[in-house]
């Protein structure tokens, strides 16, 4: 695994906007490069839309999404797209400038959903939310509902983090080129019998969508096919807005271990504290042991999705994604011990017992 990491680095990709609804493109770029952000302008239709392009394809596995205020959408439904291959051995716009036709002419295949919640007017916080991908593309289509109330739309910050280096050696090449050939002829044949349909119903195929000229997938076409489909993950997750990042190196953390054997370790734990604090009639402590737990079983979840799929590509010794499956479980793990902010929770014995350390348990 040493060459592995070697060859493909984790990094932040830059993007340029080419779209953003009926304003200008530019402007939205220059907007969300200040601390400020960019705001929708008050006429503005919604749904809408936000395509964004990479200088080259990548694989997209974390997109971070930030809002500040009340101003926030309800809900931005995330595609990335695929550039349409113009000959056998090349992508048409790899190491190129993309283009809006570009974008436009792309096979969108991956959708995932970032939904907020209702916030009050007065509250001003920054919130952050986080969607694994892991998908590769060129372009981002965001599709950007309207605000809970009000006219506008606020967005602070957009993070894209992936690989750039997705063809580590000719074997490898080769078998993706062959499986995006085939996702090439199954989106045209797809996209020809959406149009045959338009015109049996009497509709304009270009009004099928408005920003690819291509209707959107459905949200149960992009979902795995199988479990053996471990390369497709779009599973939505609630209350992803943590914006924490791992602990770096090789992601052991501070548990150590298996992910899943930590977290289901902390939470009985955290089952046994919130009991006794019922038992001592100290609520607030039961209750926010009890949401801890919560938190815990919805990460519980993901990392069992994680380590199925890494599980797969083992299988099918594809050895790259087994281990970034592997890190996204560690990240995971590190991430809801963050957000629950368990060296407050528990005390300096129970932290020493799981191989932790907290400044703030020994005050």
């Amino acid at each position: 695994m040493r060459s592995l990491k070697k060859d493909q680095r984790f990094e932040v990709l830059k993007w340029k906007a080419l779209v953003c609804g009926d304003q200008s493109p530019l402007m939205f770029g220059r907007a969300m490069e200040t601390s400020r952000g960019w705001e929708s302008e008050r006429d503005a239709q919604f749904p809408l839309d936000i395509i964004l392009a990479l200088s080259k394809r990548a694989n997209i596995w974390k997109f971070v999404l930030g809002t500040n205020g009340d101003r926030q959408p309800q809900k931005i439904d995330i595609r990335i797209g695929v550039a349409m291959s113009s000959s056998d051995d090349t992508e048409s716009v790899d190491d190129g400038d993309p283009t809006y036709e570009d974008a436009k002419n792309a096979q969108y295949n991956t959708k995932a959903t970032l939904t907020f919640e209702r916030r009050h007017k007065n509250d001003t916080t920054y919130e952050a939310k986080t969607m694994h991908i892991d998908a590769i593309g060129q372009f981002i289509w965001l599709v950007v509902y309207g605000p809970h109330e009000g006219a506008t739309v606020q967005l602070s910050e957009i993070s894209i983090y992936g690989y750039t280096n997705i063809d580590p050696n000719p074997d490898t090449v080769a078998k993706r080129r062959k499986e995006q050939q085939k996702l090439e002829k199954d989106a045209v044949a797809e996209k020809e019998a959406m149009e045959l349909n338009a015109a049996g119903n009497g509709i304009d195929k270009l009004s099928i969508s408005s920003a690819s000229g291509r209707a959107p997938p459905s949200r149960d076409s992009m979902r795995s096919g199988g479990s053996g489909d471990y390369k497709i993950k779009t599973m939505d997750y609630s209350s992803a807005n943590d914006g924490v990042k791992s602990d770096g190196g090789d992601g052991d953390g501070s548990l150590g271990g298996d992910p899943l054997t930590a977290v289901r370790t902390v939470k009985k734990i955290l089952e046994k504290k919130g009991r006794r604090a019922r038992g001592e009639d100290k609520e607030i402590t039961a209750q926010t042991c009890k949401r801890a737990v919560q938190r815990l079983d919805e990460y519980e979840e993901r990392i069992k999705d994680l380590l199925t799929k890494r599980s797969k590509a083992l299988e099918n010794d594809d050895f790259d994604y087994a281990e970034r499956f592997r890190l996204a479980a560690i990240d995971c793990r590190d991430t809801v011990f963050r957000v629950i902010h368990l060296d407050l929770l528990l005390d300096e014995d129970d932290l020493e017992s799981l191989g932790m350390a907290s400044k703030w348990a020994k005050t």
